[in-house]
């Protein structure tokens, strides 16, 4: 893996914002921080989940709220970025390796790092990194 100080992405108070247009154009534009930008752009997009009370079974109160993030990655040629995952309760059909395998099916030695799983989803921007200095 590469010695790669996080503080500069993640430390800091606020990101650079970017609108985005996600899901193929039906949900529309959107706010996302851009965490790394180079021949791939990393984007999160944080939803906030409206806080809820309801009676549930035998007279419990069930709250729900919060926040989660979805985390979406764009070459410049990419018409919308691509979903890679999000960490919410929601499901969005392939799986993170899967997609990623398949995105970045132009350089060999990454797909092959993220097949053996070298690189997994915990390791996006180290990914989008790699992809950066070493590919193409």
């Amino acid at each position: 893996m590469y010695n790669i100080d996080f503080h500069e992405f993640f430390d800091k108070d606020d990101f650079e914002l970017d609108e985005i247009r996600i899901g193929g154009g039906t949900e529309g534009v959107v706010s996302a921080s851009v965490l790394y930008r180079g021949k791939v752009n990393l984007y999160m997009h944080e939803i906030k989940h409206l806080s809820y009370a309801d009676f549930g079974v035998n007279g419990i109160i069930h709250r729900g709220g919060g926040t989660s993030q979805n985390y979406y990655i764009k070459k410049d040629k990419d018409p919308v970025p691509v979903f890679v995952y999000g960490k919410s309760t929601l499901s969005f059909g392939k799986s993170f390796r899967k997609t990623a395998m398949e995105y970045f099916k132009d350089c060999d030695e990454l797909v092959e790092k993220i097949r053996k799983r070298e690189f997994k989803r915990k390791h996006l921007i180290e990914i989008v990194y790699f992809y950066d200095k070493k590919c193409n």
